[in-house]
């Protein structure tokens, strides 16, 4: 088991990869054609693998301005939910819930 496991994380195996539930989430999204990332707002990145060290791959621009936009609204900057994936010019988000509940923020 790694050391760091997100501050208690549950770990889950995903097609032989150990993953967070955020990055079997986007995996899902993945092998049905869409691109993502797992939105990290405590550390302000946006991941696509966590393991053997974490990816943070930036996010297009476009879709930058788009969560920028929903962080504006939800009037805060983390948050607003765990996975941001986009397959042409559709858009999906989805949050992953263990032990917390859905914030304002998520709400919003």
């Amino acid at each position: 088991m790694p050391r760091d496991t997100f501050n208690g994380k549950p770990l889950l195996e995903f097609n032989s990869e150990m993953v967070f539930a955020e990055l079997a989430i986007l995996r899902s999204f993945q092998q049905a054609g869409w691109d993502g990332r797992w939105i990290d707002s405590y550390h302000r990145r946006y991941l696509t693998k966590y393991w053997p060290t974490p990816v943070n791959e930036p996010l297009p621009a476009k879709h930058q301005s788009i969560l920028d936009c929903i962080r504006a609204k939800a009037g805060d900057t983390g948050g607003c939910f765990d996975v941001f994936c986009w397959r042409g010019e559709e858009l999906l988000f989805a949050e992953s819930k263990w032990r917390d509940r859905i914030l304002k923020t998520q709400t919003r």
